[in-house]
């Protein structure tokens, strides 16, 4: 049984939230299948959100509500890298910044870029956010190549595969990827890799007229550099950000 690592109670004790750390996929579908049988709430997460917030989550109705956190930390390994196709299974509790530290020494990376360093691929397949790369990798969905998830009854399903093919039909990895867990919770996953730039750089241009800008953009993007990223920020905004970078 997977150990509980968090407790919350809060509302005057109608909800009680326990936090599971678990371990492999068999302790997954077991905590899967009893949650559905006693009628508890899953959420993949922690219970560090504040009562405020998970309030939001419960309906006023109920008048004693038990929820379980599942806390994916500690599935966490490098299951197979096939560096020659770019290719990378890995279990979804990994932190992205650990996974990126492994494949630099291979020249390769997957290409989503966050300010926090405790963002893991789980939370990346949850919201199915890339950060500000999205516009050079084509978005979390496009890296996604198959999965291994757990349902609701507490069986294992997989989609997709570890190879880099057109798909013909829907492909359901797109479904899961973004659905924050609610349909199925994604306990390993395979990747599609690219080669790490040997060099990065970044500039600012400043103009008080946006169409200059959009104008200068549009012609760096019709240079073929591979430009990441290009953005409009407004000099507020970069402001607050040199503010918060003391």
């Amino acid at each position: 049984m997977a150990n509980t690592i968090g407790t919350t109670v809060f509302d005057g004790g109608r909800v009680q939230c326990n936090e599971l750390e678990i371990e492999d996929s068999k302790q997954l579908c077991d905590v899967l299948r009893h949650a559905n049988n006693e009628r508890v709430f899953v959420f993949r997460g922690t219970v560090n959100e504040g009562p405020a917030k998970l309030a939001k989550l419960f309906p006023a109705s109920e008048k004693h509500v038990q929820a379980v956190f599942l806390n994916l930390s500690k599935m966490n390994r490098i299951i197979e890298h096939v560096k020659g196709d770019q290719v990378i299974s890995v279990e979804t509790g990994i932190l992205v910044s650990e996974l990126n530290e492994y494949l630099s020494k291979h020249g390769q990376w997957l290409p989503v870029e966050f300010s926090s360093a405790t963002v893991s691929l789980a939370d990346i397949l949850d919201t199915a956010d890339g950060g500000y790369l999205e516009p050079f990798s084509g978005g979390v969905k496009h890296l996604v190549l198959g999965m291994e998830l757990g349902i609701a009854h507490g069986e294992l399903i997989k989609t997709g595969g570890k190879i880099v093919k057109n798909v013909t039909g829907y492909d359901l990895s797109k479904v899961f990827t973004g659905s924050r867990s609610w349909l199925a919770v994604p306990h390993m996953v395979h990747l599609r890799l690219h080669s790490k730039p040997e060099t990065e750089v970044a500039f600012v241009v400043s103009s008080e007229k946006p169409h200059e800008l959009v104008g200068l953009a549009n012609r760096l993007q019709a240079t073929g550099l591979p430009a990441f990223s290009l953005e409009l920020i407004d000099k507020r905004l970069l402001q607050r950000i040199a503010i918060l970078a003391r």
